[in-house]
């Protein structure tokens, strides 16, 4: 039911802002002698201004209520936002089956019922969007309260203070303090090469250990932290076994190389542009062989002595598609930009927008459009602490990287191999890009954020 809630207020709170932008529009439209909403506004009203006048002030008020319900009617029956159809909702429920007309099923009786609950739907939208995005505040909140009900540690704190900020900290940031608590604790364990903040297979919060161990091991169950006001609180923990260090995801025969490392291909995550000039994105370990370092270039990462029409594809019968002029690999980057040869024509990205990573990001299903493999997983977690990868023999860390995974629980695979370096990873329904694969092992792809790269390169995708 909280799933349903949850999806109602959210579709409502969209439609809400949809409907305050054409309603603010008709508002300021409709001045005097000038309404082409006659049959709701007067000509003689105003709906722009406010009235002194107690009565006319009365009929201005009625007048963009009016306003208000007829847009957001119009706007649910264009959308098909039914509310009786939003309640058939469920977890397995695609969200297109929720907005959209269907002329091919639709009849009489299911028009009537659409009519009425899109006047329903219209009543909710006009209650406005600040509404419903404190309905949805109330609800996360709601669902934290309800977890930290059933909780043995809620009934154990000692003060009001203790209570009241452990019933404030959802269960997500209370790992993260428990995972920071018992760095050195965790450090110290036999097989433990990394860890961070994931989830288990009841979809709650755990501390994921991945060890080198095919199994067995003496791992704690769970751990225990403590807030501010010394509210203690545990965690459990899940252990990943037969961890190996991840490699860079480089093969022969694929789309992107550097002429004197043809050995070593990657792939195109997108294209960017800065001041009019249009790049290629991928990774920089790419482009050196595998180096983990990228020599004479300036502060910000430019190479000072370039060298034209460097860069090849085997998508493009191995011509020339352009030349190396950006590369940059630290412990929080690794990204290389090419400039376009004006010969190869336009490039399109799979999408055109972007946003950072957030921690609302978890369990969310992406796509990684590798080269060498384009399949869908999920985000499994974010990987703060600095992990080992191998860099032509050598090992290079590498940190704050997003975690993928074939599957959210269960036998986490990667979805990622040699040759998919530089593949863009991008969220499957939002079509929002999220970050470029650096390199995986067989349970992990990491990827590093996109907007890092392009606040770094002062680039904008194109």
């Amino acid at each position: 039911m909280y799933e349903k809630l949850t999806m109602v207020a959210t579709m409502l709170f969209i439609l809400s802002m949809i409907s305050e932008r054409v309603v603010t529009f008709f508002k300021l439209w409709c001045v005097e002698g000038n309404s082409f909403l006659f049959f709701i506004v007067p000509k003689a009203l105003d709906t722009s201004k406010k009235y002194e006048d107690a009565t006319l002030e009365n009929k201005r008020q009625r007048a963009i209520l009016s306003i208000n319900l007829t847009i957001s009617f119009f706007i649910a029956l264009i959308s098909n936002a039914s509310l009786f159809k939003m309640f058939t909702y469920d977890s397995e429920t695609d969200v297109n089956f929720l907005l959209g007309w269907d002329f091919a099923s639709l009849d009489l009786h299911a028009f009537g019922s659409m009519l009425v609950g899109c006047a329903l739907t219209a009543c909710f939208i006009s209650l406005g969007s600040k509404f419903w995005h404190d309905m949805l505040d109330m609800l996360f909140y709601a669902k934290n309260l309800k977890e930290k009900l059933v909780d043995k540690a809620t009934y154990e704190a000692t003060s009001l203070k203790n209570l009241e900020q452990y019933l404030e900290t959802n269960s997500y940031e209370l790992a993260k303090i428990a995972l920071e608590q018992n760095k050195i604790f965790i450090d110290s364990l036999s097989g433990i090469v990394n860890c961070y903040v994931g989830f288990s297979s009841d979809s709650k919060p755990v501390i994921i250990l991945n060890s080198t161990l095919p199994f067995g091991g003496s791992y704690p169950h769970s751990l225990n932290g403590k807030l501010n006001y010394g509210q203690p609180f545990t965690v459990r923990t899940e252990i990943i076994y037969s961890y190996e260090i991840p490699k860079l995801h480089l093969n022969s025969g694929d789309n992107v190389y550097e002429q004197n490392n043809a050995y070593v291909n990657g792939t195109i995550c997108c294209a960017v542009s800065k001041n009019n000039t249009e790049y290629l994105l991928t990774c920089a370990h790419v482009l050196t062989g595998g180096i983990s370092q990228v020599t004479n270039t300036d502060s910000e990462g430019w190479l000072l002595n370039p060298t034209e029409k460097d860069i090849y594809s085997n998508d493009s019968n191995e011509n020339a598609i352009g030349s190396w002029k950006y590369g940059e690999i630290n412990n929080l980057f690794d990204a290389a930009l090419i400039e376009i040869d004006l010969g190869i024509g336009e490039i399109t990205n799979p999408v055109h927008s972007f946003e950072s990573y957030p921690e609302e990001q978890l369990h969310k299903k992406v796509f990684v459009n590798g080269d060498i493999n384009k399949s869908e997983g999920y985000v499994v977690g974010y990987q703060k602490q600095k992990i080992d990868f191998h860099y032509n023999g050598n090992t290079h860390q590498l940190k704050e990287l997003i975690i993928i995974s074939k599957n959210t629980i269960g036998n986490l695979k990667s979805l990622t191999e040699g040759g998919d370096s530089g593949a863009l990873v991008y969220l499957t329904q939002e079509k929002k890009a999220l970050g470029m694969v650096v390199g995986g092992n067989s349970q992990y792809t990491y990827a590093i954020p996109i907007e890092r790269i392009l606040s770094r390169t002062k680039t904008i995708l194109t």
